[in-house]
């Protein structure tokens, strides 16, 4: 089977490529390199150091951007994939936030970006899976249970609370769930969705769209020739990375808020396991498959409670300090998610985030001058201002 990566050079798409090389597949994917450029611009570097893309792939086949549409239509027709997995995006909320031109670079290269994929495709491999990776974060925090994607079957909205006369039952059953992006780069996942739900509809393609939970941990269960990148400032670096660094440099845990919210979490090896059984067991022609991805639901301050438990175990010391939270966003709230397909496919959790949590503590102590070098930079800075 020939799979191509979007994204390749990050921080799930280079350990993807690697671990799906190891199982046979053949690989070639696509990159422009905007993850070390946006990382380097907010003062941040991988922690964990990595080669460089030239080092990773030679001699360069692997560069471009998926903003030319034309060398991406090219390199589809070249390699003419069986499955398309879709990396290339923006995937910080902070950086969509921070100014107007971060804001716009987000919208452009994650709307535009996905929107020439699917042109791509529906030229060069009609046929192809695509698998795209968006986020959790584009349901928001609505109260309710989350499905997986739409309504299941007997949903039914109270009409006795509206205006609607006509004899409508209310049945929302197959309807998409609503969205309730919380930045701009939520909004450009949900916009990326709402296209690859019309491409299925319009073109009978085949799309599986993975709502990721936060992704985090160093390790896959194989060995790759270099390591994949670890981010820790307060763009890239995702919640349990980031209090792992703090914790290694002696910076206090920073919880936004109470550190009552309530998130989907999975281990970067068990995205790999994920991805590989959507990869073997592939959407149908003309089906919008959604798939929530998560392997746990924790709340911040259990997470950071976690963090000062491993620090311990390897024999220091962290404190936990509470920060006015930069975002807008609700701070106590139900958090129920299905996430019933994986389960089927065969899906079974390889760790948790405790295990994770120390053998993360245990690398980055290796790495503590890096860590040091970019300290100023992990702490919250960039605000979402609601007045």
């Amino acid at each position: 089977m020939k799979i191509f990566i979007t994204g390749v050079d990050g921080y799930i798409g280079w350990p993807l490529f690697n671990y799906l090389q190891a199982h046979g597949y053949e690989l070639s994917g696509i990159d422009n390199g905007a993850r070390r450029i946006h990382v380097n611009e907010v003062g941040g570097m991988s922690v964990i150091p990595i080669d460089d893309m030239r080092q990773r792939f030679g001699d360069g086949r692997y560069r471009g951007d998926l903003l030319s549409y034309y060398l991406l239509l090219e390199r589809l027709k070249d390699f003419k994939p069986d499955v398309i997995v879709h990396l290339g995006e923006q995937p910080s909320a902070p950086f969509s936030m921070m100014n107007d031109v971060y804001a716009r670079e987000t919208q452009v290269n994650n709307v535009i970006g996905t929107l020439n994929l699917l042109w791509a495709a529906k030229e060069a491999c009609p046929e192809a899976h695509i698998i795209t990776t968006a986020t959790m974060g584009e349901y928001g925090t609505p109260g309710i249970p989350i499905p997986e994607g739409k309504f299941p079957e007997g949903s039914l909205w109270d009409t006795t609370l509206t205006h609607i006369s006509g004899g409508s039952n209310g049945d929302l059953s197959g309807l998409q769930f609503p969205r309730s992006p919380g930045s701009f780069y939520h909004a450009s996942k949900v916009h990326d969705s709402v296209n690859c739900e019309l491409a299925c509809r319009i073109w009978n393609m085949r799309i599986t769209d993975v709502m990721q939970g936060v992704v985090y941990g160093t390790r896959t269960e194989i060995d790759v020739p270099s390591p994949t990148r670890f981010d820790i400032d307060e763009c890239f670096g995702t919640v349990i990375n980031r209090f792992c660094a703090q914790a290694v440099a002696g910076i206090p845990l920073t919880i936004y808020g109470l550190g009552r919210q309530t998130r989907g979490y999975l281990p970067l090896q068990d995205v790999m396991q994920s991805l590989r059984l959507l990869i073997e067991n592939p959407a149908d022609i003309g089906e919008y498959r959604v798939v929530n991805q998560l392997a746990e639901t924790l709340k911040v301050i259990d997470i950071a409670n976690g963090v000062q438990m491993a620090a311990k175990g390897h024999g220091f010391e962290v404190e936990v300090q509470h920060v006015d939270n930069p975002r807008i966003e609700k701070e106590d709230h139900a958090y129920e998610v299905a996430c019933d397909t994986l389960g089927d496919l065969g899906y079974i959790a390889t760790t948790s985030h405790d295990v994770e949590i120390y053998q993360i503590l245990g690398e980055l102590i290796m790495h503590r001058d890096r860590i040091e070098s970019v300290r100023n930079v992990i702490a919250p800075k960039t605000q979402w201002e609601k007045s």
